[in-house]
């Protein structure tokens, strides 16, 4: 399943969770197993209040999701449904995602070679017009979002 096809069916989920104060923040298709997991989160407005998922938040979304014939309308023959909360190295996927966590240090992976570089990990300086800056030991390196295959907070196990 590419790229494009899994933004959609983020977009299908998130609708899908309104109701549950929850988004979708990104999805993974393992195509060998035939899985589609999710990783959910508060929605931007219920998120203000410093609440995190937890398990019987991901349990209501799978149960939701379950039950939304339109899922299964997105991704065509069997499938097994995983629900995941997004963990402290959270994937950052859309514009808003990065927005939120500029000043934190962020691990990209781009899809291709820029400035030498396939990947780089550095403090997320800006979010300006579809553009990530990172702030990386090898200098400030600034992208496109759509250049980008995975980007994910890098949490700092020492402390």
């Amino acid at each position: 399943m590419n790229r494009a096809k899994l933004n959609d069916i983020m977009e299908l989920i998130s609708r899908l969770l309104e109701p549950e104060a929850l988004e979708c923040i990104e999805a993974e298709w393992d195509q060998h197993d035939r899985i589609l997991r999710l990783y959910v989160d508060r929605s931007n407005a219920a998120a203000a209040d410093g609440a995190t998922v937890n398990l019987d938040d991901c349990v209501r979304a799978s149960r939701r999701l379950n039950e939304a014939p339109e899922l299964d309308e997105a991704v065509p023959g069997a499938y097994t449904l995983e629900v995941s909360s997004p963990g402290v190295e959270r994937p950052l996927r859309l514009e808003q995602h990065f927005q939120r966590f500029v000043g934190s240090k962020v691990h990209v992976t781009l899809r291709e070679k820029l400035e030498d570089r396939w990947r780089a990990e550095g403090i997320l300086e800006t979010v300006e017009d579809r553009n990530i800056t990172l702030n990386t030991p090898e200098g400030s390196l600034r992208f496109p979002l759509d250049s980008l295959k995975k980007a994910s907070l890098v949490y700092d196990w020492g402390n």
